[in-house]
């Protein structure tokens, strides 16, 4: 009976190895459930953060579209305002009569070429 009972015996911590083992086993798939949990919630997170810079992005861009079109509007701004002195004024006739009064007659800048 002493070899049936160290064969039980054996088995017996066989068994319990299996069993601790398994736990182990079971606590590592846990661990890697959680893993992948955090890691899906990682990457849920860079998804919104790239919606979130795309957005803002598109929104720079829109920013920026609105910026060239102002400028395009002070440049002609200026350009008429450049024009309208260009026609209204002339210099005088002698540099050195520095108090002589502009006229229309007299631009004090000399007209460009029309375009």
């Amino acid at each position: 009976m002493d070899e049936a009972d160290r064969f039980l015996d054996e088995a017996d911590r066989f068994l319990d190895e299996a069993d601790r083992f398994l736990d182990g086993a079971d606590r590592f798939l846990d661990g890697a459930d959680r893993f992948l949990d955090g890691a899906d919630r990682f990457l849920d997170g860079a998804d919104r953060f790239l919606d979130g810079a795309d957005r803002f992005l598109d929104g720079a861009d829109r920013f920026l579209d609105e910026v060239d079109r102002f400028l395009d509007a002070a440049a002609r701004f200026l350009d008429t305002i450049a024009g309208f002195l260009r026609r209204s004024f002339t210099l005088p006739r002698s540099p050195t009569s520095c108090f002589a009064r502009a006229t229309p007659s007299r631009p004090l800048v000399a007209p460009r070429e029309r375009r």
